[in-house]
């Protein structure tokens, strides 16, 4: 890999290099932009391998398990789909974790430049603020959203923060401009992030510093600042920011209404019935659950039964691993688990080799992306939007291709 705008590499690396970065520029500027990236990548991928650019190479163990581990959710949906004859639109999102595969596989064939993956991630997150804060000052919308869903637009600008900043592993390789834009891109992402209102995206920013600290080739010393530095900022944000400071409070009062006034007509509310009900169906159907696309049809049976208080309903339980256990059984749940942990090792297992700064970034940015994603999860479920979905997917195999090259390094000064 590069990390230089000037090469002599061919034409299709050249081109298949600009391509990755747009995925975080596109994500959120315009409304096709994600299928647009996505298109881009797989016509390139495509090229690669039906023209056999490269090298090609076995697949070692930990290539094989990051496979597997995207190709169990899609494999288990389908069936579960098949044998129960529900609507095959189910099988529709998760299919796409198998469809982004040949970017994997053409990755690995082809040496190609990853400062356009950079300046992406720049240019996104900065574009993602810049439209938050026109939407909020310019045209006065309490919770800005883009141009789509606030939850997938508060999510992807919080992780393409993160992401610029995990470029920083680069530090030694990036000039003046580059740590300029990435700082930039970190505060225009997070005010993004912050004026979607966005409670459970915020909460990302605590593993993701901790796995940030945890790899920073830094000393004690400067870790323990940095750390100190964070709590300070987060207590500060909490303090002066008077939309933070409503959100937080607003979600210990609701929880508070829930357990001691039993009431559960808040969005935490509505979360703990949304879980408890999850439950209970898994209790009912533990094996294989109830089948994909049925949560709603048996959540109402138990509203109606008075086993939950739903004021209203949802087509899934506000929590991905719940959902898997309700609607996909013991399978689905250890199939969604595997889809996070199997690429967490596969990013783990090369961190722990990795010597190269390019190599560093790519793994924990991997790690970045998962991580964020199991936050996110935690309160809802980020593969129930197909931007969400999409920009995982793919930014998770286009990080997976790009750590298993053979290192070129030259510095974009």
């Amino acid at each position: 890999m590069q990390l230089s705008l000037t090469s002599r590499a061919p034409l299709i690396t050249l081109i298949f290099s600009w391509c990755l970065g747009l995925m975080p520029v596109l994500v959120l500027t315009i409304p096709l932009g994600v299928h647009i990236a996505s298109i881009s990548l797989l016509l390139m991928a495509t090229l690669v391998l039906l023209k056999q650019t490269g090298e090609s190479r076995p697949l070692n163990t930990t290539e094989k398990i990051f496979i597997a581990s995207l190709c169990a959710l899609p494999l288990i949906t389908a069936l579960d789909c098949l044998f129960r004859g529900s609507a095959f639109r189910h099988v529709d999102y998760p299919l796409r974790f198998i469809a982004a595969l040949p970017i994997f596989f053409a990755l690995r064939r082809v040496q190609l430049n990853i400062l356009p993956l950079c300046y992406g991630l720049y240019i996104g997150a900065i574009a993602s603020g810049s439209i938050a804060l026109y939407q909020s000052i310019g045209l006065g919308i309490d919770r800005v959203h883009g141009s789509t869903s606030i939850i997938t637009f508060s999510q992807v600008s919080m992780l393409l923060s993160l992401l610029s900043l995990c470029s920083l592993f680069l530090y030694p390789l990036l000039n003046k401009i580059s740590l300029l834009l990435c700082f930039f891109a970190a505060l225009f992402g997070m005010t993004a992030a912050l004026l979607s209102g966005m409670r459970g995206t915020w909460i990302a920013l605590f593993p993701i510093t901790i796995l940030w600290i945890c790899y920073a080739q830094i000393n004690a010393k400067l870790k323990t600042l940095m750390t100190l530095g964070l709590l300070l900022s987060l207590f500060s944000l909490y303090s002066f920011n008077d939309q933070v400071h409503q959100r937080v409070n607003l979600a210990v009062q609701e929880t508070n209404i829930y357990f001691e006034e039993h009431r559960n007509n808040t969005s935490v509310g509505v979360r703990w019935e949304l879980w408890k009900g999850a439950l209970l169906i898994f209790k009912d159907n533990p094996l294989f659950g109830i089948g994909s696309g049925n949560y709603r049809a048996a959540m109402g049976e138990k509203n109606t039964q008075g086993i939950v208080h739903m004021p209203i309903m949802f087509n899934h339980a506000h929590n991905a691993f719940l959902h898997y256990l309700a609607t996909l059984g013991i399978p689905g749940a250890l199939a969604y688990l595997l889809l996070l942990l199997g690429p967490s090792y596969y990013f783990l297992h090369n961190l722990k080799t990795a010597r190269p700064l390019e190599q560093r970034f790519l793994g924990v940015s991997g790690l970045a992306i998962i991580l964020s994603y199991m936050t996110y999860d935690l309160t809802g479920w980020a593969f129930a939007h197909q931007k969400s979905l999409l920009f995982f997917a793919i930014m998770l195999v286009t990080l997976a291709g790009l750590i298993q090259q053979k290192t070129v390094t030259k510095s974009c000064s």
